[in-house]
């Protein structure tokens, strides 16, 4: 979509649509989860806002529309709601003052603030530097850069992009720093640009490095990106984005089952 003005009311006078979230077979969710857009995408998509309607309201329709969105995800019975935030290390490449990754924050805790506390641990916040037709736009921006600014949202996950990732460790340690005791972050551990299936024992070993750094109370797992971000995006099949997907479950329950044993034994007991 190209850039355009909006003029008075466009935001204001639109009744939104309920999102339609996919149902069980006994109409009931599966513990879903969805996926949103953070509203300064839709804002940069604005080139201008037309006299008589003011950029701060335009801003504030924008927010409050947003809100809207997740709160009725949240309603209608998701799990989580994931806000799809790629652009914030792109911004980084953009603007290495982080003066516009600055302007993200804000606005999206605007949209946090918002939520009731219950609402926003259910509310994550996903990056990664790009993954459309398994290529990325800012996979050379350092994590540095973009970490302590990003756990400045005042959102209850963040899921993070960490299998493609070169140096991991040091990516996990400066999470550690920032983690707070009420935020839980999913780590990478299924790269869906790379057309190599993981094997549970390599995510195993992936959740197992993760908890080496991080609390196991706070820690889960994700993918690094979405298989097919853009509906024409067919680089992935669907054969390879389930067989990565089974890989993720299953690895990770390794994992869990290798922690479990290890905390009974640290407690004195013997692993069953």
């Amino acid at each position: 979509d190209h850039a355009g003005a909006i003029g008075a009311g466009d935001l204001r006078h639109i009744e939104g649509q309920p999102p339609v979230l996919p149902v069980g077979g006994e109409g009931h969710l599966e513990r879903m989860g969805t996926a949103v857009s953070h509203p300064r995408a839709a804002a940069n998509g604005v080139a201008r806002v037309e006299p008589g309607y003011p950029r701060e309201s335009f801003l504030s329709d924008l927010v409050k529309e947003a809100a809207t969105d997740i709160r009725q995800c949240l309603e209608q019975g998701a799990h989580s709601v994931q806000i799809d935030f790629t652009e914030a290390r792109l911004s980084l490449k953009l603007d290495p003052s982080a003066a516009l990754l600055g302007s993200f924050v804000a606005l999206n805790n605007r949209v946090l603030d918002s939520l009731s506390p219950d609402q926003r641990r259910s509310v994550g916040v996903h990056t990664c530097p790009g993954g459309d037709r398994d290529s990325t736009h800012s996979a050379d921006v350092d994590y540095a850069a973009l970490l302590p600014l990003l756990f400045r949202l005042r959102a209850g996950r963040f899921y993070v992009q960490l299998a493609s990732e070169r140096n991991p460790e040091r990516v996990l340690r400066m999470i550690r720093q920032l983690l707070r005791p009420d935020q839980r972050v999913f780590v990478g551990v299924t790269d869906p640009l790379s057309p190599e299936v993981e094997t549970p024992e390599l995510v195993r070993d992936r959740v197992l490095r993760a908890a080496h750094h991080l609390p196991v109370s706070q820690l889960g797992t994700t993918d690094d990106c979405g298989f097919a971000p853009f509906a024409d995006d067919v680089s992935t099949s669907r054969d390879i984005a389930f067989a990565k997907i089974r890989a993720r479950v299953e690895g990770t329950a390794m994992a869990a089952d290798e922690l479990t044993r290890s905390t009974r034994t640290h407690r004195g007991g013997s692993s069953l």
